[in-house]
């Protein structure tokens, strides 16, 4: 059985572990913020007004739809995906 001293000397030091990890985890998108390349995208509003929630703006962005000729090796008939089932189910 530990003894009060031994006790808090546990403790402390389990503490500046977990705040020593928080810490780093903080430095760490610091670093990102402080050294990371600043991206400026085009948006378009989609979907503005919805009956049940009123109005309210769904952001979209060129960069996330890419046009069908950037894809290499993609037959015109079969640029679009179909879901079919593996053999494994």
């Amino acid at each position: 059985m530990m003894t009060g001293k031994r006790l808090v000397i546990s403790a402390l030091a389990l503490a500046f572990v977990q705040i020593g990890f928080l810490g780093w985890i903080i430095a760490g998108r610091a670093a990102i913020l402080r050294n990371g390349k600043e991206v400026l995208l085009k948006i378009e509003p989609v979907d503005p007004r919805d009956l049940l929630r009123g109005d309210y703006i769904i952001l979209g962005y060129d960069i996330s739809r890419i046009p069908a000729k950037m894809i290499a090796n993609i037959p015109p008939d079969k640029q679009s995906a179909t879901p079919r089932r593996s053999s494994s189910g």
